[in-house]
């Protein structure tokens, strides 16, 4: 990664600009942390946010920010029942569910009876709690949610669990807005089952309508073996279709998120703990479209990055997909990474609160409208504040660009470009008029074969062939091609290749 710092020292706060901002999670008392991660809902001019306070592993708040930052209300929950205690959270679980009230998700954990499950709460605008429901499953031992989707006047909650034969299944329950239980489903058939003494599991991640289905994303951990990511379709009613395992090159990871992109394909982002080299960590992201019967329409692998990173959620907006995580380097940091449907990167940077050495996390973003980007995390001083009581909740916003904008932060707020791995791939010269010679080292050609393919920055593909390397080398004639801006992609077996490439 090449950095190219800037510290933003912010003089005044104006109604649409960005700005990075902490707020106390308990307001009305000692700094304490959060347990997971805070959950977001983003309204046009409103955002809520959700999180866990470990003080006493049974209170939760809720809070309501401004379009510009401000702190505009709170509420403290406990729920004061003896013996239990709050599972982290999960990103997804606030939603809106009527003008009036919005809906939180939160696990429980009961250690005497090695018991779990999750209770859905109905909240009003003002943050008061109405009154919560648990949800419970004949015959299971424990019950976790990972999302939930307000859908058709029906909230459908996605998770797995336990029965008490130990074998897992995922799960979609069913309520009205009122919190009355309609009904549930179980997806049984879905290896692996657990075996004693071996600890296979699965977890589900995301859950999303398209047309007529709900698909869902997540991962198998096999322990002492492998994990490997899963897409599940199904009906509804939440009858299994069918499940999908994607792996690239023998490797494994985690399909993190699922975003519908259209009526018939789907975005499908995956990473992995790629290798480690001298005790550092680093990670491989591979993105993939998919259409509705789980075939990939199209791929695009990256190459080794410098350090380990996770992503945490993505969603689309005017025509391009947005993916967030966190980047581990010295202390984590959030990233927001922006493509177009081709899959090709338009930008991506790594953000981050105080000092570069701080953790700055994200967990959940989306857009103010059509007036930018607004993520949530959380972040810890290191050094300031070693105390595990003194995380704060993060407030990012960003133009469309990435870009951090003028305000009133009262902290300096920094970012750096993230940009691509090293390509190893020679292109010249660049501009050009119609011409271009490629190069690709001799250790990444295997036979000298490689797929060329290039793409609008809209997406929209306009060159694809297999191509003939004769000593690493490639001539490319793109007379036809209109004057303006491309990204080609190289594709040989063990690498891909992207570069910007300006047509005069």
């Amino acid at each position: 990664m090449k950095y190219f710092s800037y510290i933003l020292i912010f003089l005044f706060l104006t109604g649409g600009s960005s700005y990075a901002q902490t707020f106390d999670i308990k307001s009305y008392s000692n700094r304490l942390s959060t347990t997971g991660s805070p959950a977001m809902l983003v309204e046009d001019s409103v955002l809520y946010s959700f999180s866990v306070v470990e003080g006493n592993r049974t209170a939760f708040t809720y809070k309501k920010f401004s379009r510009q930052g401000q702190l505009l209300d709170s509420n403290y929950y406990d729920v004061q029942e003896k013996g239990i205690s709050l599972i982290g959270m999960r990103r997804n679980m606030l939603q809106r569910i009527s003008g009036s009230s919005l809906l939180c998700v939160q696990d429980f954990f009961n250690p005497t009876h090695d018991t779990a499950y999750p209770r859905l709460y109905k909240i009003n605008n003002d943050l008061d709690t109405l009154y919560s429901v648990k949800l419970d499953l004949p015959g299971t031992t424990t019950i976790n949610s990972f999302d939930v989707l307000v859908d058709s006047n029906q909230i459908v909650l996605l998770g797995h669990y336990a029965n008490i034969d130990l074998q897992l299944g995922l799960y979609i329950a069913r309520y009205d807005t009122a919190l009355n239980f309609l009904g549930y489903s179980t997806i049984r058939d879905f290896r692996p089952i657990y075996t004693p003494g071996y600890g296979h599991a699965y977890f589900p991640y995301r859950l999303r309508r398209m047309a007529d289905n709900y698909y869902i994303t997540g991962r198998c951990f096999y322990v002492h073996k492998f994990v490997e990511g899963f897409l599940v379709k199904t009906d509804l009613q939440g009858n299994k279709i069918w499940d999908k395992r994607y792996q690239y090159m023998g490797l494994n990871g985690l399909d993190a998120s699922v975003v519908p992109i259209g009526h018939d394909s789907l975005f499908i982002p995956h990473y992995f703990l790629s290798s480690q080299d001298s005790g550092v960590d680093k990670g491989k992201a591979i993105f993939r479209i998919v259409d509705t019967s789980g075939v990939v329409l199209n791929d695009s692998a990256y190459s080794d990055e410098e350090a380990y990173f996770t992503i945490e959620c993505a969603w689309q907006k005017g025509g391009f997909i947005y993916v967030i995580g966190n980047y581990y380097l010295e202390g984590e940091k959030g990233f927001v990474w922006k493509l177009d449907k081709g899959l090709n990167t338009i930008w991506r940077r790594v953000y981050y609160h105080g000092d570069w050495e701080d953790n700055s996390s994200l967990y959940s973003a989306d857009h103010w409208g059509d007036k930018g980007i607004i993520a949530t995390g959380t972040y810890f001083d290191r050094y300031l504040n070693p105390s595990p009581y003194s995380v704060y909740v993060w407030l990012l916003s960003l133009d469309d660009s990435g870009c951090l904008g003028s305000g009133d932060c009262g902290s300096d707020i920094s970012f750096v470009e993230w940009e691509l791995p090293n390509q190893q791939l020679n292109l010249y010269p660049n501009p050009t008029q119609g011409l271009i010679n490629l190069e690709i080292s001799n250790s990444e050609l295997k036979d000298g074969l490689a797929h060329i393919r290039i793409f609008e920055l809209s997406g929209k593909k306009v060159y694809d062939t297999d191509v003939l390397f004769l000593a690493n080398q490639f001539h490319l004639n793109l007379g036809s091609l209109h004057p303006g801006q491309y990204i080609i992609e190289v594709k040989t077996d063990s690498r891909l290749f992207l570069e910007r490439l300006v047509v005069n």
